[in-house]
């Protein structure tokens, strides 16, 4: 009978390895022999999830060696939920698990430290609940926490999500920035309204959506709209719908046209280039400016110019009413600014020269004048004399002089010096005085 020669230490492991092989088949865990060396006591595992691998599973007498897998991957999983607290620890964002009960049972090092700050000397701050469970269904909101130490609260945004073991995972993000941000503007809003309150300009400011966002009491004043409909934040088309019924805008010939005027006057806001003056069917007459806004915005300016525009009518009428006295002259009078430019002239004037400075396009200036008057008469001292007493008015007063025309024709020139500066040319000529122009020529002669 032959000897048999055992190896003491692949028994043991025949052992093991066949009970370790069974039991993680048993329980899913799924690990069986791929490979094996008997002389370095070592194998190489393949995963029981595979179906070829299944067929590798040893029969109990077969020599393995295995390595315990189960232990490196229960440390990874240690590690990388080690890595996930220090990253949920270093949050700046509140996070804590909440049973309905609202019992704390888990937060993180940010929720710690706000705890501690309203619950001083508590050793149980960090399971201290520091916010009311919502009762309004809702999964994000606006809370705030006041702590001893600070005269303003803490505002956070906060937000819920629910877990299925009747827990609550809540976050919580610091708000303080926005609502810092969120009453500066209410403030720069009251400021500007209590401003626009004492405007005799009426605004109106639609947002980007054309709806009415901001208005003063002026624009309730001009357009006659209750501050009740106003504050209702009506649209931009309703607005100019009421101001038509009110009879606060020009009277348009049809329908049509007045939607798309409406269209044009909203295109032309936004880019900045709408200026009218609307002339009411009431008899006002209202300037109406548009200008764009950021985000989107328009804003219309309404200001009541009817005194502006009866001056003016009433200025242009007595211009005219000048125009007309000066023209019915006999004598021709031209009138030059202190700056030299030709400002005002009569039918006499356009008659004897040939020209009428109301129809030009520029102005003529004083030593234009006098190079055409130089032109068209005779030889005469009375053109430099008149370039220098324009040079020196202030210590002058008047001076006259006669001409001749290049017809032969004799003329009457009267320099006089009026207010501001200003200098009035007159010129009587033969249609007028004939006589004393001839014995003044003659005089001179």
């Amino acid at each position: 009978m032959p000897e048999i020669t055992l190896d003491l230490t692949f028994v043991v492991l025949m052992v093991a390895t066949s009970l370790a092989s069974a039991f993680l088949a048993i329980y899913g865990l799924g690990w069986v022999l791929q490979r094996q060396n008997r002389e370095e006591k070592q194998v190489t595992l393949g995963s029981l999830r595979d179906p070829g691998m299944a067929a590798l599973l040893p029969p109990p007498a077969q020599e393995i060696a295995v390595e315990d897998l189960r232990v490196a991957d229960m440390e990874r999983n240690f590690s990388e939920l080690a890595r996930l607290r220090e990253v949920v620890d270093h949050s700046p964002m509140l996070v804590w698990r909440q049973q309905e009960s609202g019992q704390i049972m888990w937060s993180n090092r940010a929720y710690t430290n706000i705890a501690e700050r309203v619950f001083p000397g508590q050793t149980d701050a960090h399971v201290a609940a520091l916010f009311r469970p919502r009762d309004d269904g809702r999964t994000a909101g606006r809370c705030s926490l006041h702590i001893a130490d600070q005269p303003k609260p803490l505002w956070f945004e906060q937000y819920s999500y629910p877990l299925n073991n009747e827990e609550t995972l809540h976050f919580a993000l610091h708000a303080d920035p926005v609502v810092r941000a969120e009453e500066a503007l209410r403030n720069f809003i009251q400021t500007l309204t209590k401003t626009f309150a004492h405007l005799p300009i009426g605004l109106a400011i639609f947002d980007r959506n054309r709806q009415l966002a901001l208005f003063n009491p002026a624009l309730s004043d001009l357009t006659d709209l209750g501050p009740e409909w106003l504050t209702a934040r009506p649209s931009l088309r309703d607005f100019l719908d009421r101001l038509r019924e009110n009879r606060h805008l020009p009277e348009p010939k049809d329908y049509n046209s007045w939607r798309d005027r409406i269209a044009a006057l909203e295109r032309a806001a936004v880019d900045g280039t709408y200026e009218e003056h609307w002339p009411l069917p009431t008899g006002q007459t209202y300037k109406v400016t548009g200008r764009p806004h950021p985000e989107g915005a328009v804003a219309f300016l309404f200001e009541d110019i009817t005194a502006s525009i009866s001056l003016q009518r009433q200025f242009r009428s007595e211009m005219e009413i000048c125009q007309s006295v000066i023209d019915s002259l006999r004598e021709a009078i031209a009138v030059f600014s202190a700056d030299g430019d030709l400002v005002l002239s009569n039918d006499a004037f356009a008659t004897l020269w040939g020209i009428d400075p109301r129809e030009m396009l520029a102005r003529m200036s004083l030593d234009e004048a006098i190079e055409f008057w130089k032109n068209a008469c005779r030889p005469s001292p009375v053109w430099q004399e008149l370039r220098a007493f324009s040079d020196y008015r202030q210590s002058r007063t008047s001076k006259s002089g006669a001409v001749r025309l290049s017809s032969g024709s004799g003329l009457m020139v009267e320099f006089e010096t009026l207010s501001r500066g200003a200098i009035l040319c007159r010129f009587s000529g033969p249609a007028c005085a004939p006589q004393d122009a001839d014995k003044k020529l003659d005089q001179m002669a």
